[in-house]
């Protein structure tokens, strides 16, 4: 007889061009946000935490690329943001850092390559152009 151990609780560093809070019907357009510079394309990235762990944290320390002006950034999480979502403007990939706190004090470390582009191939996608100031 085989015995199957309960499934590890997760947490998990996850990004999307797609806004994770908003939820669309099958089918349905799904806006990416993007501003150029004139010389590249830069789009809008949601950095968060997925996970049945997520409601125990307390805060996240996201370690970006080094050329971003404000390459670390905390986020806590509240009601208002309940994934401990960051959102950043870029023009590349890189792997993000980030330093996960427990409401227990436990911490751990992840670093996650962001893999947003991927989404741009898939049905529905529409590019909306970003005419608000940087």
């Amino acid at each position: 007889m085989l015995s199957s151990a309960p499934p590890t609780p997760s947490i998990t560093v996850v990004d999307s061009a797609v806004d994770p809070a908003l939820v669309y019907p099958p089918g349905a357009r799904r806006p990416v946000q993007y501003r150029s510079d004139g010389k590249r394309d830069h789009y809008k990235v949601w950095i968060y935490l997925a996970g049945d762990r997520v409601p125990f944290v307390e805060s996240v320390t996201y370690r970006l690329h080094h050329t971003f002006g404000e390459p670390v950034h905390r986020v806590a999480r509240t009601p208002a943001n309940s994934s401990c979502a960051l959102v950043i403007w870029t023009w590349g990939v890189f792997e993000v850092h980030a330093t996960i706190r427990e409401k227990s004090g436990q911490t751990m470390e992840q670093t996650h390559l962001l893999s947003y582009d991927r989404e741009f191939k898939q049905p529905g996608i529409v590019f909306v152009r970003d005419e608000s100031s940087a």
